[in-house]
C-alpha cells in the first residue's frame, strides 16, 4: 500500500486529501502456473503464451478490487486490475515473475555452460531466447520468449541505449535515481532497462555456441568438425559483422600567411 496527497475539488474550493493505492500480494496466476507445470513440465510453464495471454487459460484471474467496496480514497494499483503477467518495475508480483521466467532459466543455462553441458544449456536458453524459432511472427520479436523482451519494439530499444539516456536524462529520472541509490545492484538497475538483459542473454548464448563448437572441433572427426562448423556459423550470424572503425578527419589547415 502506498499513500499520496491529491487535490479534491468541492465546488469552488479545493482541499488536500490522503489517498491510498493498494496492490495485492497474492499472485493472481499461482494456480495456473502450478497446473501448467503439472501438465507440461518446465516447457509448458515457461512458454510465451502463458506469459502473454494468461487470461485465456484456466483457471483465470479471479481478483476483483471492486468486491472490497473501496471508497474514493482507495484505488487499486493499475497492474492489479489487468489480466497480465506483470513485469513492471512497480508491480507487487513483478519480481517473482522475473525470477521464474528469466533469472532462474538464465542462471541454470549459464551454470550448464560452465560445466560443459552445452546441449542442456541450449534448451534452457531457449526458454528465454530462441533464434531458431519459426513461428509466423515479426522478427526479431519472435526469437524472444520472455514477455518483456518480446514486447520490446525498435523504438523502445533505441530509447534504452546509454547514449539516448544521457541525451534525455530528465525523461529517464526513475532509471537514473535507481542507479544512484543502488549502483552495485545491476539487476535492480537493469529492470528499468530490460535491453541490458537482452544483450547479456545473446552474448551468453553465443559463448555457449562457441564453447560447444570448440569441444566438438577438438574431437577431430569428420562428423564433429561439421557439427562445430554449423555452430560457428550460427554464432557468426547472431553476432554479425564487426563494426567498422572510421578515423576522425582532421580539419584542413589553412596556409600560413607569408
Amino acid at each position: 500500500m502506498e499513500s499520496e496527497w491529491v487535490t479534491i475539488q468541492h465546488g469552488s474550493s479545493q482541499t488536500l486529501q490522503l489517498r491510498y493505492r493498494f496492490a495485492p500480494f497474492s499472485h493472481q496466476y499461482t494456480a495456473l502456473f502450478l497446473r501448467e507445470l503439472n501438465r507440461g513440465g518446465i516447457p509448458g510453464l515457461l512458454r510465451r503464451a502463458i506469459q502473454r495471454f494468461p487470461q485465456t487459460f484456466y483457471p483465470t484471474n479471479s481478483f476483483n478490487f471492486a468486491s472490497y467496496q473501496p471508497t474514493g480514497v482507495a484505488i487499486a494499483e493499475p497492474t492489479a486490475q489487468t489480466d497480465v503477467v506483470d513485469f513492471s518495475p512497480r508491480g507487487a508480483t513483478s519480481i517473482y515473475n522475473w525470477e521464474l521466467f528469466f533469472h532462474a532459466p538464465f542462471l541454470i543455462a549459464c551454470k550448464l555452460t560452465a560445466n560443459q553441458r552445452f546441449d542442456e544449456a541450449m534448451k534452457w536458453f531457449h526458454y528465454i531466447f530462441d533464434p531458431t524459432d519459426t513461428e509466423q511472427l515479426a522478427a526479431p520479436q519472435r526469437f524472444w520468449v520472455t514477455k518483456p523482451f518480446f514486447d520490446m519494439g525498435d523504438v523502445e530499444i533505441r530509447k534504452q541505449r546509454i547514449q539516448s539516456i544521457l541525451d534525455n536524462v530528465e525523461s529517464h529520472a526513475p532509471e537514473v535515481r535507481a542507479w544512484k541509490n543502488d549502483p552495485f545492484k545491476p539487476f535492480l538497475v537493469a529492470r528499468t532497462r530490460p535491453v541490458a538483459f537482452q544483450k547479456a542473454v545473446v552474448m551468453k548464448y553465443i559463448d555457449n555456441l562457441i564453447a560447444w563448437g570448440d569441444q566438438l572441433y577438438r574431437m577431430d572427426t569428420l562428423e564433429s568438425i561439421n557439427e562445430a562448423r554449423m555452430l560457428y556459423v550460427l554464432a557468426h550470424e547472431l553476432l554479425g559483422r564487426r563494426p567498422s572503425t572510421s578515423r576522425r578527419r582532421r580539419a584542413p589547415t589553412s596556409p600560413m600567411p607569408s
